[in-house]
């Protein structure tokens, strides 16, 4: 399967963890990186089976300095949205580690044609036990069963990381709000 991942860049590289390549690669998956600084062809993103989508701009980064090299990122969003209907698989993986807001803000315009937005909150379970690296540094999430995609898991709940210690509420474990079109699995 052929997979794009696009994301900011640092000096003109396109941003990917070499590790999580690797994986995919070793997975079987043809790994592209793409920068989305650059304008994104539909004849080029047509021959994707999926595409991940990480690192967007915050909302007026634009207006920076070097803001002129983010001119083909409405762009490349809409584009991507139009892939979607075609049948083209997304992964979102927000990116807001620093900004909060200003990053959600342009997750939530990109992700609102799907009923999608960001709660800028985190996710915390305050019954949580400590595990020894701080107060409750993994909450316990539940999986639902009533959908045929996990009915085959063995186990009926998950754990996810909730120890960050951030000050701007920006945090690994910030929460989508669905729309009725949705299906929380």
């Amino acid at each position: 399967a052929n997979l794009l991942v696009m994301s900011s860049t640092a000096n003109g590289v396109p941003l990917m963890d070499e590790a999580y390549k690797k994986t995919l690669i070793d997975a079987g998956y043809r790994v592209e990186v793409f920068s989305q600084e650059t304008l994104l062809r539909p004849e080029y993103l047509a021959q994707f089976g999926a595409v991940v989508v990480a690192n967007l701009p915050y909302a007026g980064e634009e207006h920076t300095v070097f803001g002129f090299q983010l001119r083909n990122v409405d762009t490349n969003l809409k584009r991507l949205q139009d892939y979607v209907t075609a049948g083209g698989g997304l992964l979102v993986m927000p990116a807001i580690s620093e900004f909060g807001e200003a990053y959600g803000t342009i997750y939530d315009q990109f992700l609102a044609p799907w009923g999608a937005r960001l709660l800028l909150q985190q996710l915390k379970d305050g019954s949580a036990k400590s595990n020894g690296t701080g107060p409750g540094a993994y909450g316990q999430g539940t999986i639902l069963k009533t959908h045929a995609i996990t009915k085959e898991l063995k186990g009926s709940s998950l754990l996810y990381p909730m120890n960050v210690k951030r000050w701007d509420n920006a945090y690994s474990t910030t929460p989508l709000l669905l729309g009725p079109e949705w299906t929380v699995l």
